[in-house]
Protein backbone atom coordinates (compact mmCIF):
# COMPACT_ATOMS: atom_id res chain seq x y z
CA UNK A 1 0.00 0.00 0.00
CA UNK A 2 1.17 3.47 -0.76
CA UNK A 3 0.12 6.69 0.43
CA UNK A 4 -1.99 5.74 3.94
CA UNK A 5 -0.70 4.21 6.91
CA UNK A 6 -2.31 0.66 7.06
CA UNK A 7 -4.28 -0.40 9.62
CA UNK A 8 -3.48 -4.23 9.16
CA UNK A 9 -0.42 -5.80 10.62
CA UNK A 10 0.16 -8.23 7.26
CA UNK A 11 0.40 -5.19 4.83
CA UNK A 12 3.19 -2.60 4.21
CA UNK A 13 2.60 0.35 3.51
CA UNK A 14 4.83 3.43 2.73
CA UNK A 15 3.52 6.94 3.64
CA UNK A 16 4.36 10.26 4.53
CA UNK A 17 4.74 11.97 8.43
CA UNK A 18 1.16 13.61 8.07
CA UNK A 19 1.55 14.71 11.43
CA UNK A 20 4.94 17.02 10.37
CA UNK A 21 3.22 17.53 7.66
CA UNK A 22 0.47 19.05 9.82
CA UNK A 23 2.38 21.16 11.80
CA UNK A 24 4.71 22.35 9.14
CA UNK A 25 1.52 23.39 7.32
CA UNK A 26 0.50 25.52 10.29
CA UNK A 27 3.81 27.08 11.09
CA UNK A 28 3.78 28.11 7.49
CA UNK A 29 0.47 29.94 7.88
CA UNK A 30 1.33 31.63 11.45
CA UNK A 31 4.90 32.68 9.42
CA UNK A 32 3.03 34.60 6.97
CA UNK A 33 1.01 36.23 9.45
CA UNK A 34 -2.26 34.70 9.48
CA UNK A 35 -4.15 35.03 12.30
CA UNK A 36 -7.69 33.67 11.65
CA UNK A 37 -8.12 30.41 9.59
CA UNK A 38 -11.01 28.28 8.69
CA UNK A 39 -9.92 24.04 8.96
CA UNK A 40 -11.95 21.87 7.32
CA UNK A 41 -11.97 18.51 8.84
CA UNK A 42 -12.86 14.88 7.78
CA UNK A 43 -14.04 11.90 10.49
CA UNK A 44 -11.33 9.31 10.68
CA UNK A 45 -13.47 6.86 9.35
CA UNK A 46 -13.40 9.07 5.76
CA UNK A 47 -9.55 9.45 5.82
CA UNK A 48 -7.00 8.40 8.20
CA UNK A 49 -4.57 10.19 7.15
CA UNK A 50 -6.37 13.60 6.76
CA UNK A 51 -7.14 13.06 10.28
CA UNK A 52 -3.76 13.00 11.86
CA UNK A 53 -2.67 15.85 9.58
CA UNK A 54 -5.69 17.65 10.29
CA UNK A 55 -5.23 16.93 14.26
CA UNK A 56 -1.48 17.94 13.95
CA UNK A 57 -2.27 20.99 11.80
CA UNK A 58 -5.14 22.23 14.61
CA UNK A 59 -2.61 21.62 17.38
CA UNK A 60 0.29 24.01 15.97
CA UNK A 61 -2.12 26.61 14.84
CA UNK A 62 -3.62 26.99 18.59
CA UNK A 63 0.25 26.79 19.72
CA UNK A 64 1.17 29.40 17.33
CA UNK A 65 -2.25 31.44 18.63
CA UNK A 66 -3.92 31.72 15.35
CA UNK A 67 -7.94 31.88 15.90
CA UNK A 68 -9.67 28.59 13.84
CA UNK A 69 -13.18 28.07 12.24
CA UNK A 70 -13.48 24.95 11.97
CA UNK A 71 -15.75 23.25 9.30
CA UNK A 72 -16.61 19.36 9.32
CA UNK A 73 -16.27 18.18 5.46
CA UNK A 74 -17.64 15.39 3.94
CA UNK A 75 -15.27 12.82 2.28
CA UNK A 76 -14.98 11.52 -1.19
CA UNK A 77 -18.01 9.27 -1.75
CA UNK A 78 -20.07 9.69 0.88
CA UNK A 79 -22.76 10.87 -0.94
Amino acid sequence: MAGRPETEENLTSIYCDEREGGAALADHIADLGHRHVAVVTLRKSESLTSAHRTAATVQALRRRGVEMARVIGRGIGCG
